[in-house]
């Protein structure tokens, strides 16, 4: 019998796809990086069924007499024309060639809007890492996820609450973040301002003071269907380095993360190359989790 690939439409059938996914998202010669962004079961299925409903993920499933061979999926935000590839897992007696053919009907099906692709894939899959190659995807860089764990409490030195940032009552502090954010990140795909419109109860901006002068920035979030916080960007002004803030805003994000949200875990990710980031995580309580390779498709001006 021939193989059908479907889209991913309700949000009943994320539970299954995502017991699909915990099963073949292993061992780490296999694994894909973004696709398993909870432990359980579900938690990644009502993470995924969030991300539908709201018209933020795309799914192709690869069926043969109804049974899950593989998949691909891509999260994706209109406003900064990204998306973010989860996949492809096959079952063990699948080959590449249904890769292809779930790529492809990925990458025809993403909204118009959308302009670059990025795929993240465990340093211990060569297998994955050349099917993107041969796609026509470039290697961007190689990461290190770190993670800090609500069972290993930080030093209780380190936990200093900061500011957090209330944007309609701070005008003057916002602006001076989507200064500093912008300047320290002038190439990321989102700006201090399209930050400012995320906020809410789970996405929040701390800050790091000195003489009224905003001098460092922590933006982090919350995932209660994954049990996990995530260090988005961290920041410090070039004049007020080398005096601890990092550290701080972390511990700060930490605190909130662990003791006024009762997440389990909180994870960030940083450029191999970037030892001296590594050493604050470290100083902080991160311990790193796992390695991965970025690997990123430019599709073009949209439609």
């Amino acid at each position: 019998m021939a193989i059908e690939n479907t889209f991913l439409t309700a949000t009943t059938e994320c539970l299954p796809l995502a017991h699909f996914i915990l099963a073949n998202n292993q061992p780490e010669t296999r694994s894909c990086l973004q696709i398993q962004t909870a432990p359980q079961a579900n938690g990644l299925a009502a993470e995924m069924a969030e991300l539908l409903k709201k018209d933020e993920l795309l799914f192709v499933l690869a069926r043969e007499n109804s049974q899950l061979l593989g998949c691909l999926g891509c999260e994706f935000d209109r406003d900064s024309a990204r998306g973010w590839l989860r996949g492809p897992l096959l079952t063990g007696g699948a080959d590449f060639s249904l890769a292809e053919t779930l790529l492809q009907q990925v990458l025809l099906h993403l909204p118009s809007e959308i302009q670059r692709v990025d795929a993240f894939i465990h340093s211990a899959n060569p297998v994955t890492q050349a099917f993107y190659r041969q796609q026509g995807f470039q290697r961007i860089r190689a990461v290190y996820v770190y993670q800090a764990s609500k069972a290993n409490p930080m030093p209780p030195s380190a936990i200093s609450p900061c500011i957090t940032l209330q944007p309609q009552s701070q005008p003057d502090l916002a602006e001076q973040f989507c200064q500093l954010h912008d300047q320290i990140f002038p190439q990321v795909y989102i700006s201090g301002h399209a930050i400012l419109t995320q906020l809410d109860d789970t996405h929040r901006i701390e800050l790091a003071l000195q003489t009224g002068q905003v001098v460092g920035y922590c933006y982090h979030t919350a995932d209660f269907n994954a049990q996990e916080g995530y260090i988005e960007y961290l920041g410090v002004a070039p004049a007020a380095r080398g005096q601890g803030w990092g550290q701080k805003l972390l511990s700060s994000a930490l605190n909130l993360h662990f003791n006024h949200f009762g997440l389990e875990q909180t994870s960030l990710t940083v450029d191999e190359e970037n030892s001296n980031a590594q050493s604050l995580y470290e100083r902080v309580g991160f311990r790193l989790e796992t390695s991965g390779v970025n690997w990123r498709k430019e599709l073009g001006e949209p439609a």
